[in-house]
């Protein structure tokens, strides 16, 4: 057989191999799902724009609400609104917030995969106050309050988070009582529930507030 004829029949094999190949292999669900909401949203906005201002007052610093208080006012969500704005809010590991209008909820621990860490995930723990912590808060007054999205919430074990090496530097100083960090980062968040998030705590009277 001479050489043309090889490369064809090695061409040809090639070829029956790839088309048994596609044909046997299973089908695979998409790796990504793209959902376009932009009418809703649309329709939303002309008619949140088309309703009177009916924004509320945000709470003070002893967690009640008044008009004397922030100048920052947050416009009420209601529930189909919430899962348009925030679908990712409804997963079993949030609950509903009267403030922040979800967070994570309390004294959860479970094992998160995550291929890009050299462990190859992470443990997700939240105290019994729902903050991302390894232990459970005190809240005595004079903490700090730290409120973000994912990059405050993080993607790691509770222990390894910027606010719980804040909290160990404070405690390193050596310099009497030190003051707990209260980690109320939850992946998905944004300024509105930030502001929440604020409003919730604040009865605690955390003497610094950290927006990320």
């Amino acid at each position: 057989m001479g050489s043309r004829a090889r490369i064809a029949a090695a061409a040809a094999s090639t070829c029956a191999s790839l088309l048994v190949a596609w044909a046997l292999w299973p089908e695979r669900g998409a790796a990504l799902e793209v959902v376009d909401h932009s009418r809703e949203l649309d329709a939303l906005l002309v008619a949140r724009a088309a309703q009177p201002n009916a924004a509320q007052p945000s709470a003070s610093t002893d967690g009640t609400h008044s008009d004397a208080g922030l100048r920052v006012r947050r416009a009420p969500i209601d529930e189909p609104t919430l899962r348009l704005l925030f679908p990712h809010s409804w997963v079993a590991e949030h609950e509903p917030d009267p403030h922040a209008l979800f967070r994570w909820k309390a004294s959860q621990s479970r094992r998160v995969p995550f291929p890009e860490l050299p462990s190859r995930g992470y443990q997700f723990t939240t105290d019994v106050h729902g903050l991302r912590r390894a232990s459970d808060a005190r809240l005595a007054a004079g903490g700090v309050l730290v409120v973000g999205d994912s990059h405050t919430d993080g993607f790691l074990d509770a222990e390894q988070s910027f606010c719980a090496r804040l909290e160990l530097a404070l405690r390193s100083t050596g310099a009497g009582a030190w003051p707990e960090v209260w980690n109320a980062g939850v992946l998905g968040y944004c300024p509105y529930n930030y502001l929440g998030a604020i409003e919730a705590r604040a009865a605690a009277k955390p003497a610094v507030v950290v927006v990320v």
